[in-house]
C-alpha cells in the first residue's frame, strides 16, 4: 500500500496500490509506515522525514466501518490488469470480475 503527502504541509492526501499520474511529482512524497504498525483510517497522519506518523484520532459524531475498503483495494486487480481484462474480456467480464471483490467484501448496511 503507498500512502502520498503533500510535501508543503506532510498532509495525507492518498492512499493505494498505485501512485495516481497527477500526484508523480516533486509536490508528493510517500510516507512509509513504521515496521510493524499497518493504517489506521480513524487516525490522521502526517509525513516527516519519509515517515507516516499517527496523529490524533478524527473526531467524528458517526464513523463507518471502514475495514471493507482496505479489504477491496487489496483484493482489485492493479489498473493494468484490468485494462487487460476489459480488452480481452470486454466491459461486462471487467463488471463480473469487480463484483466478484465487492460481493466477498460487502459494504456495511447502515443503521
Amino acid at each position: 500500500m503507498i500512502h502520498l503527502f503533500k510535501k508543503s504541509d506532510g498532509g495525507w492526501v492518498f492512499s493505494g496500490s498505485n501512485i495516481p499520474s497527477n500526484m508523480e511529482g516533486p509536490d508528493y512524497v510517500e510516507g512509509v509506515l513504521p515496521e510493524g504498525e499497518t493504517w489506521d483510517y480513524e487516525y490522521n497522519y502526517t509525513c516527516v522525514d519519509g515517515v507516516a506518523v499517527k496523529g490524533n484520532k478524527f473526531e467524528m459524531g458517526f464513523v463507518e466501518d471502514t475495514a471493507y475498503i482496505e479489504d477491496r483495494i487489496q483484493a482489485y486487480p492493479s489498473i493494468e490488469d484490468q485494462l487487460d481484462d476489459i480488452y480481452h474480456n470486454g466491459i461486462d467480464g471487467w463488471k463480473e470480475t469487480i463484483k466478484e471483490i465487492k460481493d466477498k467484501y460487502p459494504k456495511p448496511d447502515s443503521d
